[in-house]
C-alpha cells in the first residue's frame, strides 16, 4: 500500500512540474509582436468566415499589451492596452476600458506561431466560435 501511495505521489510531482514548465514555456513564446494572419469565425454552426487580417497584437513580458487596428481585417484582442495571463492551455486577456474578460483556449503553440480558440455569446445571442491563427 505504502509503495501504491508513493508511485502515486510521484506521478503527481511529475504531472505538476510538467503543467508548471508548459505554462513557463507559453508565457515565454507569447511575449513580442504577433501578426494575425487568420481568423475563422462561425456564427451559430453556421459556414464558417475567414478574415485573413494582418493586425498585430504586443504581449509584453509585464503580462500588458497592445492591440493594433491598423491592417486589412479586425482584430480579435482589444485595441487598446490590456493585461494577459495564460495556463498550460488558457490564454486570458483583459480590457480594462470596457471592461471584458477573453478567454482563448490555445490549440497550438510555437515560438513562431500560434493558434487560439474562443467560444462566446455576442451582444445580439448569436453563439461564435472563433479560431485565431497569429504569427511572430
Amino acid at each position: 500500500m505504502k509503495t501504491l501511495k508513493r508511485l502515486f505521489l510521484g506521478v503527481m510531482a511529475v504531472t505538476m512540474l510538467t503543467a508548471c514548465s508548459k505554462e513557463k514555456r507559453i508565457n515565454k513564446q507569447l511575449e513580442g509582436t504577433w501578426t494575425m494572419t487568420e481568423v475563422v469565425t462561425i456564427t451559430n454552426n453556421g459556414s464558417p468566415s475567414t478574415d485573413n487580417t494582418e493586425t498585430t497584437t504586443i504581449f509584453n513580458k509585464d503580462g500588458t499589451g497592445t492591440g493594433s487596428s491598423s491592417g486589412s481585417g479586425s482584430n480579435p484582442f482589444p485595441t487598446n492596452d490590456f493585461t494577459w495571463s495564460n495556463t498550460a492551455d488558457k490564454l486570458t486577456v483583459i480590457d480594462p476600458q470596457k471592461p471584458e474578460t477573453l478567454i482563448f483556449d490555445i490549440l497550438e503553440n510555437s515560438k513562431k506561431q500560434m493558434k487560439l480558440n474562443r467560444k462566446y455569446i455576442d451582444d445580439t445571442g448569436d453563439t461564435i466560435d472563433q479560431t485565431i491563427t497569429m504569427n511572430k
